[in-house]
Formats: C-alpha cells, sequence, structure tokens
C-alpha cells in the first residue's frame, strides 16, 4: 500500500546534495540498521532531558506514605525539597538503569512494532474485507487499517514492558531512596526561617546496591517483577492509545493537505485563480510529526497514569522507602493491584482525583519530551541515509 506522503507534492531540496567526498564510513556501516540506531538516539536523549519529570512524578505518586502530611506538596515544592536535601544530582537519582537500556527498547519497540504492523495488516484485510471507509479517517485505502495500528503498537508494549519491568523497579526504588527527606514537610515553600536544617544525607544509592537490598529484603531476585502484570498492562494500554493518537493527526493532517491540493488543482485546469498548494516540504513534515508525537505522549499518559501510579506504589514498598516501614513490601492494603488501588483511594478520602497525583510533571514533560524524539529520530537516520550514499 503507497504512503499518502507519495501523493503529495515535496521539496526536498532544502536538505541539499551530498557529493561522494562527503560519504562517511560510519554512516555506510550504520545503514542497514538506520531505524534502529535513531530509535535507540532518540530514547536515549529522551531519558536525560526527562528524567527530573519523571523522578518527581514517582515522588509524588508515593507522597502520602513516604512523608505524612506532605500530600498536597505541589510539584514545585517536592522539587524545592529533593534539590534542597540532595542538590542537582538528586533529580537525576536512579537515571542510570534507563539511560543504558531505554536506547536499546526503544529500537526494539519499534522494530516490534513495525514487524508486527506489517504481519498483521494483510491478513486484517483479508479476514474482514473492510470497506475503504474504515481504513483511514477519510477513507483512503493506501494507509493501514487503524485496529491493525492499535494491536500493534499494544503488543508491541506489552513485549517490551515485559523486559523493561526489572529495571523499572530498580529505577522507582532508587528514586524513592531518600524520599522521607526530600519529601518531607519541612522541605516545602510552607516552612519557616527557623526550620531546622535538614537531615544528614543517608548513605549513597548505588544501582548494584539497590539490586542486593531488594533480593534481601524480599528474599529472592524475582521480586524486581513486582507489578510486572501492572506494567505490562499500563504499557498495552498506553502504546496502543499512543501509535492510535499519532497515526489520526498524520492522517488528518495529511488528508487535509492532499484534499486542498487536489481541489485548487482542480481549479486552475478549469481557469481558477488558484493553483496547487505549495509543496510539502521536509520541515514542514517534521512539524506535523512533532505535533503528533507530542499529543500522543500526552494522550497516552493520561489514559494509563491511575495504572501507573498503583505500579509504582507497588514497586517502591519493596524497600519499604515508600512506606518508611522495615517489614519488605510494608504497605497498607497488601500488595495486590486492587488493595493498593484501594489503599490509594483511601487516602484520598474517596476522590479518584489521588490516581492522577503527579500527572502535572508528568504531562508537562510530555509533549516536548516526545517532539524532542521525533526531531533526533528524524534528524539521525537522515544523517545516516545522506552521508551513508545508499539512499536512492
Amino acid at each position: 500500500m503507497a504512503n499518502i506522503t507519495q501523493m503529495l507534492p515535496t521539496d526536498m531540496s532544502a536538505h541539499g546534495a551530498t557529493g561522494p567526498a562527503d560519504f562517511s564510513p560510519l554512516a555506510r556501516a550504520l545503514y542497514p540498521h538506520r531505524y534502529a540506531v535513531a530509535a535507540a538516539a532518540a530514547g536515549a536523549s529522551g531519558v536525560l532531558v526527562g528524567y527530573p519529570f519523571d523522578l518527581l512524578k514517582t515522588r509524588m505518586q508515593n507522597l502520602q506514605a513516604a512523608a505524612p502530611g506532605s500530600r498536597n506538596l505541589s510539584a514545585y515544592a517536592v522539587a524545592k525539597g529533593i534539590y534542597r536535601a540532595e542538590g542537582v544530582p538528586g533529580l537525576f537519582r536512579g537515571m542510570l538503569p534507563p539511560l543504558f537500556v531505554v536506547g536499546f527498547l526503544k529500537s526494539l519497540a519499534f522494530q516490534t512494532y513495525e514487524s508486527l504492523k506489517m504481519g498483521m495488516e494483510e491478513p486484517y484485510v483479508r479476514t474482514f474485507q473492510p470497506q475503504p471507509s474504515d481504513l483511514a479517517v477519510f477513507g483512503a485505502r493506501f494507509e493501514v487499517p487503524m485496529p491493525v495500528i492499535i494491536a500493534a503498537g499494544a503488543l508491541s508494549g506489552a513485549a517490551i514492558a515485559a523486559l523493561n519491568s526489572p529495571l523499572d523497579t530498580i529505577k522507582v526504588n532508587m528514586q524513592m531512596a531518600r524520599a522521607s527527606v526530600a519529601d518531607s514537610p519541612s522541605a516545602g515553600p510552607a516552612a519557616s526561617a527557623t526550620a531546622a536544617p535538614a537531615p544528614a544525607k543517608p548513605p549513597r544509592v548505588s544501582l548494584f546496591g539497590t539490586i542486593r537490598s531488594i533480593r534481601e529484603r524480599n528474599g529472592s531476585y524475582l521480586a524486581l517483577y513486582r507489578a510486572a502484570h501492572i506494567h505490562i498492562g499500563r504499557d498495552f494500554i498506553g502504546t496502543g492509545v499512543y501509535f492510535a493518537t499519532y497515526e489520526l493527526f498524520r492522517r488528518m493532517y495529511l488528508h487535509s493537505r492532499l484534499r486542498l491540493h487536489q481541489a485548487n488543482t482542480a481549479a486552475a485546469e478549469q481557469g481558477g485563480p488558484r493553483g496547487p498548494v505549495a509543496p510539502l516540504t521536509a520541515s514542514e513534515l517534521g512539524a506535523m510529526a512533532m505535533v503528533a508525537g507530542g499529543l500522543a505522549g500526552m494522550a497516552s499518559w493520561t489514559v494509563m497514569f491511575p495504572l501507573d501510579l498503583v505500579k509504582s506504589r507497588l514497586q517502591s514498598a519493596l524497600l519499604g522507602a515508600a512506606s518508611g516501614q522495615n517489614s519488605p513490601g510494608a504497605r497498607p492494603g497488601g500488595n495486590s493491584f486492587l488493595a493498593c488501588a484501594r489503599a490509594t483511594l483511601a487516602e484520598g478520602h474517596g476522590d479518584y482525583r489521588v490516581f492522577y497525583r503527579g500527572l502535572g510533571p508528568t504531562l508537562f514533560r510530555a509533549f516536548p519530551l516526545h517532539a524532542l524524539n521525533f526531531i533526533v529520530y528524524e534528524s539521525v537516520r537522515e544523517w545516516i541515509e545522506q552521508r551513508s550514499g545508499l539512499t536512492n
């Protein structure tokens, strides 16, 4: 099936020609893996830029148990408390696991999604024989059916979550390691000028130290898979919503451009005053991808955030970081999803908005972060293609 961008006029002259002298041996070596390399670079850059907001999200999700009386602190107050107790490095605590792994997982997720999409498209069309209007927003046959997009995204998200769950558990526990200090009410804006100085910093938190502690406190490394089923369910839903939102916005924009181009072209052929629309430039395609990616990130996090909150609370209880208790996994309500959800709702006095505690920093980072992902992805892929000299 042809892509819709092939039917639109494009202007790629802005990229400039590349002569033989500009070819790069590195780009040639990376060319067969250009999509995976670009996805890995996008994932790593996203971690570097967005990690402090992810840490704020985790701390705010566990505020009530981490420091009694602090549940109403704002994101700014929590960030100020972390900076006061731990300095700037505190905003990047636990970043090492995702930094080294998320690039690989991003590339694997992209390849899994593309493979599933290609593998499911033909059987879907052959089985359901959908009408053109079922295949895309405006009934174009050259777009992949939306149910295939959603299913491929959901399944790829669940598959990657199964691999990522232990690393996510380590990250959450490292993020919560000093929560009792950083998130205390005295760190908030209401603290008096005569408040007692912050307690001495606890011992340094390390990656392998956190892993050992989880095993010692819970008796097995299998504890790293705590809440893995919730993680898988979260990403099954969230990734499906992500790709559906991205494709919906992209198709609406491209179809609107295509219809305008066709209408103007027809008018010009009949002697009308308007001619074809201006060419669809690479920068315009990039801007469209950025906006679509940003909106998709915000939509997916909004939908899956309650699951993420329960997951985070169950994971952080492995070391008692969120509960302040010494028994492993200690948290009122037990360790099941429903028990933790009920306990969380009770903390919020029956207000379901408690499941969206920490959503603000998440959405604040979601749009620019996912937009950045597309900038880096397209830039790296384009550099490899141009400098390799292997693209037609």
